[in-house]
C-alpha cells in the first residue's frame, strides 16, 4: 500500500459515484486486512487461494473461511473464494457464492473458460 487509506478512500468513493463496483482481492492477507476493509466502500471479498488450499483436511481453515464468508454476507459484500484447482475442493465449496480457480473443463481455446456447474454457479477462471 503506498498511499493512506483516506487517500484511497477518496479515490475509490469517486469510482463507485461513476458506476465501478469494487472487489478487495487476496482479503485476508498483506494490506487486504479488516481494517483497510472497514476503510474504504468495496463490493466484494475475494479471498486469498492460501486460505482455501487444503481447507477439506483442516478444520481450523474452514472456520476461519466460513467466518469470513459470515462476515461477508453481514456486511452486504460479495464473497469469492479464490485457488479452486480440483473437483474435491470444488464440491467442498458448494456453500459460498463465488468461487475462481483452474476449472477442470476444457470449453475451448480461449483466455477464459466457463461452466455452469451443480447449483446453477457459475465457474469463470484464467488460464
Amino acid at each position: 500500500r503506498s498511499m493512506p487509506v483516506s487517500v484511497m478512500e477518496e479515490k475509490l468513493l469517486y469510482l463507485k459515484q461513476h458506476g465501478v463496483r469494487l472487489a478487495m482481492d487476496d482479503y485476508g492477507t498483506g494490506s487486504a486486512s479488516s481494517s483497510v476493509l472497514l476503510q474504504t466502500p468495496m463490493d466484494e471479498i475475494k479471498i486469498d487461494m492460501s486460505f482455501i488450499r487444503g481447507i477439506t483436511d483442516n478444520q481450523t481453515k474452514q472456520a476461519l473461511v466460513r467466518s469470513m464468508v459470515d462476515f461477508a454476507n453481514k456486511a452486504d459484500l460479495k464473497s469469492c473464494l479464490e485457488g479452486v484447482e480440483d473437483e474435491k475442493l470444488q464440491n467442498y465449496l458448494l456453500w459460498s457464492h463465488m468461487v475462481s480457480g483452474v476449472l477442470l473443463f476444457q470449453t475451448g481455446s480461449g483466455s477464459c473458460n466457463a461452466k455452469i456447474v451443480k447449483h446453477g454457479k457459475l465457474i469463470i477462471s484464467r488460464r
